[in-house]
């Protein structure tokens, strides 16, 4: 009883007023949002993309748990670690959400649109929830990314951890010395780049690309449009 407790108020040294305060703010924290994932392991990533979809930015800031439907395991940090091991991996094996890059083992955002409607919101929701509550989303995506996030500009360099050997060949380019240069390389002003079915599709770098050979003294503004067709227009 609250009457029972008044007499008790000068022992604490607080008075009614901050301790009907004290109690809100307790209240507050105990009913703070929340943010629950119950997940079907054979369906996880459709599972984890529609229950995403579905919280606010306050929920997902709230208390973050994972339940996988049918397991008895009570999630105090360890079901929620191998949650973003297990989404991670599925995702990054899904050849139509991400662009694999065979050599490198790491992943970049496609030119074609990905199978599953508006996937890139909830993946960027993934890698945020991991960062704020503490876990670890392992994607492999390359420095590029991070770059781009800082407003850093990606360069040949980024292009040769993503694709190594498309990399020193844009470099064997840009380091030849010899007069037949449009001979050796015999390339214009476009990139071909792979759809999601295999197929390729060849874009214009420049206005007329198709019509315009790479030589000495365009070579350096080629290597720039390819590098910045990889990392920005494309995606």
């Amino acid at each position: 009883d609250w009457d029972d407790y008044e007499d008790n108020f000068e022992l604490f040294n607080i008075t009614p007023h901050e301790l009907e305060m004290a109690l809100e703010i307790c209240n507050m924290i105990l009913k703070r949002s929340r943010c629950f994932l119950h997940i079907n392991r054979t369906e996880i990533l459709q599972n984890t993309l529609t229950q995403l979809r579905s919280y606010n930015a306050t929920e997902l800031r709230g208390n973050f748990q994972v339940i996988f439907i049918g397991e008895q395991a009570v999630d105090e940090g360890g079901v929620s670690r191998e949650f973003f091991s297990v989404i991670a991996e599925e995702i990054c094996s899904r050849h139509k959400i991400l662009k694999q890059y065979e050599e490198s083992r790491l992943v970049w955002l496609p030119e074609w649109e990905p199978e599953i409607n508006d996937v890139f919101r909830p993946l960027g929701i993934i890698c945020w929830l991991a960062l704020y509550h503490g876990y670890v989303a392992d994607f492999h995506f390359p420095l590029a990314l991070y770059k781009k996030l800082l407003n850093e500009k990606p360069t040949l360099d980024d292009l040769k951890e993503l694709s190594p050997t498309v990399g020193r060949n844009l470099q064997e380019l840009l380091n030849y010395e010899g007069d037949d240069l449009e001979e050796i390389f015999s390339m214009d002003f476009t990139i071909g780049a792979e759809m999601a079915d295999g197929s390729i599709t060849r874009h214009e770098l420049i206005p007329n690309g198709k019509n315009i050979p790479v030589q000495s003294h365009n070579r350096k503004l080629f290597v720039d449009k390819y590098v910045d067709y990889i990392f920005n227009t494309s995606v």
